[in-house]
């Protein structure tokens, strides 16, 4: 014996799972989102003490007088509790951010 079913329903429960799939779904990317959110941040501020190296090894290189200053700069930035806490840093023109200012100062280097 075959027992019929409303097309109706057939429909309202497929349309039920897709529903539900597509808001596990959903979750699961904003799951993925909010748990990557400070992944661009510490790779800016590992390329920002990276540069900062850098310079550090040019200036040990060439002798520059400006060895201490960059090398205090570097010593702010490895100090602050924004890298260490992973808190947002905003950098702009005045910062009292040293690892802003150390930027600023490459980038007035060149």
């Amino acid at each position: 014996m075959i027992v019929k079913r409303p097309v109706s329903a057939s429909l309202a429960r497929a349309f039920f799972y897709i529903v539900l799939l597509s808001i596990l779904s959903t979750g699961i990317a904003l799951l993925t989102l909010a748990s990557s959110l400070r992944d661009a941040e510490a790779i800016n501020i590992a390329g920002s003490l990276r540069m900062q190296s850098y310079r550090l090894g040019y200036d040990l290189q060439s002798g520059s007088p400006q060895l201490n200053a960059h090398r205090q700069l570097f010593q702010q930035a490895l100090a602050f509790t924004g890298i260490n806490q992973s808190q947002r840093l905003v950098c702009a023109r005045g910062s009292k951010n040293p690892l802003c200012a150390s930027e600023c100062q490459l980038a007035g280097d060149e």
